[in-house]
């Protein structure tokens, strides 16, 4: 398999970009409504600058003996919290996203509920790091 050099990732992004492309039924379709903080590329390459940043900042101050730390980071669906050195997890729920559960009469097959409660069990088993925390999800 061929490499793909950076000119050539650099360039396609730009593509994407500028010209807000999407394909669809073997068609390539421009999309006039909307700008590029809706494009899926978007949040991977603020993601690789994120980390790139942080990188080279951590580096810094790891020569310098700083120190450096958040208090609360959210990271996909936990959320990390620091309290004076104690850290402790919670379930992380993105502001944007409405809580929703799967209305009982609706046409899911039976299997679906217990799958959604079995679920946030397991999830809460794996993320939670307090029994009130466990409780309150």
């Amino acid at each position: 398999m061929k490499e793909i050099g950076l000119q050539t990732i650099r360039e396609l992004a730009s593509i994407v970009f500028q010209q807000e492309v999407f394909l669809y039924d073997e068609k390539i379709y421009k999309q006039n409504l909307t700008d590029t903080k809706g494009a899926s590329l978007t949040l991977t390459l603020a993601n690789i600058f994120i980390w790139e940043w942080q990188t080279e900042f951590v580096r810094r101050a790891d020569i310098s003996n700083e120190i450096y730390g958040r208090k609360t980071l959210p990271s996909l669906d936990i959320h990390l919290t620091n309290n004076n050195g104690i850290l402790s997890t919670s379930v992380y729920h993105k502001p944007a996203v409405k809580p929703y559960v799967v209305p009982f009469i609706s046409d899911y097959s039976r299997h679906i509920f217990g799958n959604i409660v079995q679920t946030a069990i397991t999830q809460g088993l794996h993320y939670l790091s307090t029994y009130a925390a466990f409780n309150y999800e």
